[in-house]
């Protein structure tokens, strides 16, 4: 073989060699590839407009073998949660469509103090969270379909599910959200947005979640952590702060059926408001406070709480009987 020949295969052998190493180096890794484009293990949400009619009451029925006898949606007016409550007497439980951040969602609970779980028996990438005033009581079960989407499975109490039956309604959501029961497959949204943190960087809780999170232990009979999450004007003085927590002790039952934003172009970026539903039960002797029942009544009440920032943190400033 002579010079030139050699010479010619020699440039072949290191062209070819080069553009290997080119082709390895530009394509992604398999966890790059993830970072790029997530794909969602499942797809049932596309144009999405009423959980309430993607999840039915009878089938939700048939799912939990209990007899809800009402529902009620709702959907955020950013777009990133639709839920469909259903409800057995004064008690329900939720299945939510979230399109925020997961890990966002659980440090928000870290940040309420809340515990925070899993299950093997939920065969899904999920995490479980626990009540503040009884940390046995699992109250929600986060199924992730991806960095940015989720649903969430509640209850209201004890009452209406057991930590097995919500399990047990997780293991069939699972399937049904894999594609293995008589649904379509959805399409999630996996749009970020910005969440606001703290000085140390922990993603903070929204306005109305800290609302709710308040009016939610003023049924679970958590009165001191409920008080600590007013506003200084708000509670008032010593005699005032009593006031409040024998008002708060009068419920026999209080469950928050609903809620959602309201008046936002009166909105400052340290005042928000919302509008609450709340199926109420008063204890009898409640009727001889001098208003009777607290102005409360027996069964649905609407209120509008106002969050005001203070030093950074959301704080209750007035529960309302109007806007």
């Amino acid at each position: 073989m002579n010079k030139s020949i050699f010479g010619l295969i020699l440039i072949v052998i290191i062209a070819l060699m080069l553009l290997v190493s080119y082709l390895l180096k530009s394509r992604p890794t398999p966890l790059e590839s993830n970072q790029e484009v997530e794909q969602p293990k499942v797809s049932l949400f596309e144009n999405i407009t009423n959980m309430c009619k993607i999840f039915p009451l009878e089938e939700v029925n048939k799912l939990t073998g209990k007899t809800f006898t009402k529902t009620q949606s709702f959907h955020s007016n950013d777009g990133k949660t639709y839920n469909c409550e259903y409800f057995l007497d004064n008690h329900f439980i939720i299945i939510d469509l979230g399109l925020y951040d997961v890990s966002d969602q659980k440090k928000g609970y870290a940040y309420l103090d809340r515990t925070i779980s899993t299950d093997s028996r939920i065969q899904i990438e999920h995490f479980m969270v626990h009540s503040g005033k009884n940390p046995e009581e699992i109250i929600d079960i986060y199924l992730v379909l991806g960095t940015n989407s989720f649903v969430r499975i509640g209850k209201s109490s004890a009452q209406v599910m057991s930590n097995d039956e919500l399990i047990n309604l997780a293991q069939h959501m699972t399937a049904i959200l894999q594609g293995t029961e008589a649904y379509k497959v959805p399409q999630i949204s996996n749009k970020k947005t910005r969440t606001p943190t703290s000085d140390d960087g922990v993603p903070l809780p929204s306005a109305q979640s800290i609302g709710r999170t308040f009016l939610e232990l003023i049924g679970e009979k958590d009165i001191d952590r409920a008080l600590s999450m007013m506003s200084a004007d708000m509670l008032g003085d010593e005699a005032q702060q009593q006031a409040w927590g024998v008002q708060f002790n009068a419920f026999e039952s209080f469950v928050v059926t609903s809620m959602q934003d309201s008046l936002k172009e009166t909105w400052t970026s340290d005042t928000q408001q919302f509008k609450a539903v709340i199926e109420v039960t008063m204890k009898p002797d409640a009727i001889e406070a001098p208003i009777p029942n607290y102005g409360w009544d027996n069964g649905e009440n609407i209120r509008w709480i106002v969050m005001k920032k203070i030093n950074g943190r959301w704080n209750v400033d007035a529960i309302a009987t109007g806007p």
